[in-house]
């Protein structure tokens, strides 16, 4: 800026020194020859017409020491040692206008947002410790209602890893979404309400090793997508969200998370032992996408062995047909809340078998594994799976939608169950066949149907 003032002084001085030559050397018929110009005289022509000419051209005034003010053009005045390097924000670049680059913050470990502000970096990049937060994976089924199974009651397991909560069973119908989506999304859980003036959410709890992160850092962000349905909800409009910490034993939990919803405006009573990390507000939907952020949660619960993340609506005059639709909820390390990371689906697949796997639904006469008959009227078979946190629960559909193929022909059953079940495998028993030979093998397989499912469940 000095360097421009210092060339432009000169310009102007040049332009002076001209006119004033111009001036005074004059032809004889103005002045005499030879005639002496007095060097006082002379001096003081000179600074009086280079003042004259650098105040009219440049509109400027210069003071004594290094500032001054730049005034003109289309811009307000601004002081030059305001633009110094001193420990100010003037002249920084903002959302709206070009500037300075804002002062750092000395960490090492912060980078610079496209709104112009200084966030942390979560270690190793963003990671979201919530399974499933997109909504992608729906291994039970994509529907649930108070006919399916598993019905929409309250502490229910629906989409993988997440539980439904609601005051009461049958409050509202949850189905994956695949139309109404945030750019860049493909799926969302959609609440239909069915029973009016109840509250409802989600939760999903966190295994005890997949928290130690979270909480060696000591702060935690969180992050999701909801919108109501076009047009507006009648009633339907306010959700909140919290973290909660559980301080008993690990991985044993209580899972319906609320012991009692309380009156709107108001956070549920939780259920013993869980605590809430942050203090929830109000967080109004539209009939649109917004992503809400609930930042730098500080984890101080002492002795804290699990973690849940629950995200409820807080009105208690629901419609029915209200809708909510939430997605892309994300947690993570560290004080700011960063854009959701999606994951590959076999990625996320994978995750979600720790926890639960059903197997069926495919094709009719699906095969599940090679058994034996262990004598005319019974038959086993062994099932494998992916390790599961710990040793699962072992559930059947309806035993007639199952049978065993042996060198007799097909033969249906009546009973089944499963046994000797570890976290990799479990022995199924068929009973109620008739007409085997003891020793003989045979394969294990559904019915005429697609309705057979094995479920493999370690959800917490």
């Amino acid at each position: 800026m000095r360097y421009v003032l210092m060339t432009l002084c000169a310009v102007a001085l040049l332009a002076g020194l001209a006119e004033l030559f111009a001036d005074y050397y004059v032809e004889p018929t103005t002045r005499a020859y030879g005639e002496l110009i007095d060097a006082t005289i002379w001096n003081q022509d000179v600074v009086a017409n280079v003042k004259s000419i650098y105040a009219t051209t440049l509109n400027a005034t210069v003071t004594n020491g290094d500032s001054h003010d730049h005034v003109g053009g289309d811009g307000a005045a601004i002081v030059e040692n305001a633009l110094g390097l001193t420990d100010n924000v003037t002249a920084n670049a903002s959302t709206s206008a070009h500037g300075l680059c804002p002062k750092g913050t000395n960490t090492g470990t912060a980078f610079l947002r496209d709104d112009l502000t200084w966030a942390a970096a979560a270690a190793g990049g963003v990671y979201n410790w919530l399974i499933n937060g997109g909504m992608q994976v729906w291994q039970r089924g994509t529907t649930f209602n108070n006919i399916t199974t598993p019905a929409n009651s309250d502490d229910e397991c629906l989409m993988d890893r997440w539980r439904l909560l609601s005051d009461g069973n049958n409050i509202v119908t949850v189905t994956q979404e695949t139309s109404v989506v945030p750019t860049g999304g493909l799926y969302a859980c959609t609440m239909n309400v069915t029973t009016a003036d109840k509250k409802f959410g989600l939760v999903q709890i966190i295994e005890r090793k997949n928290i130690l992160a979270l909480i060696q850092n000591g702060a935690c962000s969180l992050s999701f997508k909801a919108r109501m349905k076009a047009g507006g909800n009648a009633t339907v409009d306010t959700l909140r969200a919290a973290v909660l910490a559980w301080n008993s034993t690990a991985d044993t939990v209580t899972s319906d998370v609320v012991s009692a919803w309380n009156a709107e405006g108001a956070d549920p009573t939780w259920a013993a032992n869980w605590t809430a990390e942050n203090t929830p507000s109000g967080l109004t939907l539209t009939d649109a996408y917004q992503t809400f952020e609930i930042e730098n949660i500080t984890l101080d619960t002492a002795s804290t062995t699990n973690l849940a993340v629950v995200i409820w609506v807080d009105n208690t005059d629901g419609t029915v047909g209200d809708l909510v639709y939430v997605t892309d909820v994300q947690l993570e390390t560290g004080a700011t809340a960063n854009a959701f990371a999606r994951r590959g689906i076999q990625e996320e697949l994978g995750l979600c078998k720790r926890y639960c796997e059903w197997f069926g639904g495919d094709a009719a006469y699906e095969r599940f594994g090679i058994g034996w008959c262990d004598g005319t009227t019974t038959a086993s078979c062994c099932v494998f799976y992916g390790a599961k946190r710990s040793a699962p629960t072992v559930g059947f559909s309806a035993a007639a939608d199952f049978m065993m193929y042996t060198t007799g022909g097909l033969k249906t059953l009546t009973g089944i169950s499963g046994s000797i079940i570890s976290r990799t495998a479990t022995q199924i028993a068929m009973t109620g066949l008739s007409s085997l030979t003891a020793g003989q093998a045979a394969e294990f397989s559904a019915n005429n149907t697609t309705a057979a499912r094995i479920k493999i469940e370690a959800e917490m």
